[in-house]
């Protein structure tokens, strides 16, 4: 009974972001970015699947120049850890959390 109650203790003294794996993404798959804000950013993906970003802080030029040059290593985009920089800016920005993102309908004409 005792070492059950030991490993229990463990597991809730363990912070709950610390037991949760960020979210990472193949940099292979990813098709296309959009930046909806200086904080916000769409990353496309090539199964259809589009991913929305909120950045850590905001970051100056993000919608105006709407395009990044990602610092790729180990071949994965991660969350919260990731760094990329504004194209035509040259200013480096880190990504926030990643949460899923489903377009608003498209009207009709």
């Amino acid at each position: 009974m005792r070492p059950t109650i030991f490993v229990l203790a463990l597991l809730l003294a363990v912070p709950a972001a610390a037991q949760a794996k960020d979210i990472c993404l193949t940099a292979t798959q990813i098709d296309h970015t959009t930046s909806l804000s200086d904080n916000e950013l769409l990353i496309y993906m090539n199964d259809g699947k589009v991913w929305k970003n909120t950045l850590k802080t905001t970051c100056p030029g993000l919608k105006f120049e709407n395009g990044v040059k990602w610092d790729i290593e180990g071949g994965t985009i991660c969350e919260n850890t990731q760094k990329f920089t504004v194209l035509r800016r040259n200013n480096f920005c880190f990504l926030g959390g990643f949460t899923p993102y489903t377009p608003p309908p498209k009207k009709a004409p």
